[in-house]
């Protein structure tokens, strides 16, 4: 039985952002806080320090993305102008590991993607799945771009000497250093997952936390708008590298 004030508040709050009935929702936080040894301040915030977080962190994540597209954009636009302006300006094919790596980044999208659906839908085991997949597609992207790089090393595409090299070196370290910490990123929101549905209240309550959801949604930004951006210069230098 709950007794103290704190404890009624978490009910109050659970019920509330899970929008699980009271009794229900009682009855879950009493077998939640007799396996728990957090304290009960760190198991749910205030609705006001939920709103004050999400308008925080929309902000930052929007300011962030925002930041690093105009990058990329502004990085494009400077190679075409070099391309006009260069004496020295050097044309070769695109190394046929970039493929490889857009249908990586593709499978990417959707495993997160599919990661969310599962999410909302309190689906354990497809939420890990695809989790770990999208970490591993990630991965094998990063395998494909430094196999791309090397395929550009044995062709003497080099970094100096030839501004096109020079470009194409630059943005692809760029964007693969993105994809590292989306992959960081998505190694934590994994660990997160595995270490919160151990059993069927603690799942429940990682399913029904608002905060959890809303990082997962951060995530699936994340890595939704840096694989639009690969797609994004895959198709420029495509169309406009040789």
């Amino acid at each position: 039985m709950i007794r103290n004030y704190s404890q009624r508040k978490l009910v109050d709050a659970f019920a509330c952002y899970s929008h699980i009935p009271l009794r229900i929702s009682s009855s879950l936080v009493d077998l939640y806080l007799m396996d728990s040894k957090r304290p009960i301040r760190q198991i749910f915030h205030t609705r006001e320090q939920l709103k004050t977080q999400a308008k925080a962190m929309d902000f930052m994540l929007n300011l962030a993305l925002g930041a690093i597209t105009l990058l990329f954009v502004g990085l494009t636009f400077a190679y075409t102008f070099g391309r006009r302006l260069s004496d020295n300006w050097v044309e070769f094919s695109l190394p046929k590991a970039f493929w490889l790596s857009t249908l990586l980044l593709a499978g990417c999208s959707y495993a997160i993607h599919r990661g969310r659906l599962a999410y909302e839908h309190d689906e354990v085991r497809q939420l890990k799945q695809s989790l770990g997949a999208a970490f591993w597609l990630g991965a094998g992207f990063i395998a494909s771009q430094y196999l791309a790089w090397r395929q550009l090393a044995d062709a003497g595409i080099g970094l100096s000497g030839n501004p096109s090299g020079s470009y194409l070196y630059i943005i692809s370290w760029l964007h693969a250093g993105h994809i590292v910490l989306g992959l960081i990123l998505l190694a934590v929101t994994l660990q997160t997952a595995r270490k919160n549905t151990r059993d069927e209240v603690q799942a429940l309550l990682y399913f029904s936390d608002p905060v959890r959801n809303r990082r997962l949604k951060m995530v699936s930004l994340y890595w939704h708008v840096v694989d639009g951006l690969w797609l994004y210069l895959f198709v420029f230098f495509l169309f406009f590298h040789s």
